[in-house]
């Protein structure tokens, strides 16, 4: 249906000791697999805290879509032997994308 943001196949927020493997990500109109800002409702600040993506496919299908994979907010975020096909629009930063949206609650570590 083409590129609607916000509208990805796996969402995280606040999440520990999680593990995504041998996934197959296919036709998302969003982002792939989005491991979350770090706010949650009512001003809640959860962190992302080791989280390990491995040996999963994305296959965007038409291009028209975000990213593969997007981590808003993570500590010790593992990414490893994934592949990426057929993904991310022409105003997307790529298959992967490490954005902390510039909140000072975010974080961005190893």
């Amino acid at each position: 249906e083409g590129y609607r943001q916000h509208t990805d196949l796996l969402r995280f927020y606040g999440v520990e000791n999680a593990k995504v493997a041998n996934v197959r990500f296919i036709g998302f109109r969003g982002d792939g697999l989005y491991i979350g800002d770090g706010l949650a409702d009512k001003g809640v600040i959860r962190h992302n805290k080791n989280v390990l993506v491995t040996d999963c496919s994305f296959d965007g299908v038409n291009k028209e879509n975000r990213n593969g994979i997007t981590v808003g907010d993570g500590e010790n975020v593992t990414i490893q032997r994934c592949s990426f096909t057929r993904t991310t629009g022409p105003k997307s930063p790529g298959n992967i994308d490490i954005e902390q949206n510039k909140n000072d609650y975010h974080v961005a570590e190893n």
